[in-house]
């Protein structure tokens, strides 16, 4: 990811953050520096069993288009996670880039897959009549600040192309 010194200004964007905050941005692996906004952050739903959660966090600084995804965490608590997947909505493919707080990316193996799968068809703790799945695009689209992702959008066949 490439920020150009008139696009973003990190010193302005931590005086937009207290100390507890900034805290909060460690916890979350949220990186202010390369434009993470902890407004911009939603866990959207969590698999108990299986120790997995979703989570969106599009960064109003980057241009998106066509390469929306969602995060993948190997833990219900984003931070206690050390593995994240960072997924495509539109396509079966992952998006790799540096992460903070020492996790490493993560590529699902067919089981992982399944789990990811069944909590994305599961029901929305938030709103029972909808998926995580259009939770998933419902936050991204509120978050990004902009209508990204058609809300019909379905979901890619992540257990056998991923």
């Amino acid at each position: 990811m490439i920020f150009y010194s008139d696009e973003y200004d990190e010193n302005k964007m931590r005086k937009l953050y207290d100390d507890e905050d900034l805290e909060l941005c460690d916890d979350y692996s949220i990186d202010i520096s390369e434009g993470e906004i902890l407004t911009e952050f939603a866990t959207v739903g969590r698999d108990y069993e299986n120790n997995i959660c979703v989570a969106v966090n599009p960064d109003k600084y980057r241009n998106l288009t066509g390469m929306e995804y969602f995060k993948v965490y190997n833990h219900t608590k984003p931070p206690l996670a050390n593995k994240i997947a960072r997924i495509k909505f539109r396509t079966c493919g992952y998006v790799i880039h540096h992460n903070n707080g020492g996790k490493e990316n993560w590529s699902l193996n067919a089981k992982e897959k399944r789990m990811l799968v069944k909590l994305l068809n599961s029901p929305s703790k938030r709103f029972p009549d909808r998926t995580v799945w259009q939770e998933l695009i419902s936050n991204f689209n509120n978050e990004a600040g902009k209508y990204c992702l058609p809300d019909n959008l379905p979901v890619p066949d992540y257990e056998n192309s991923l």
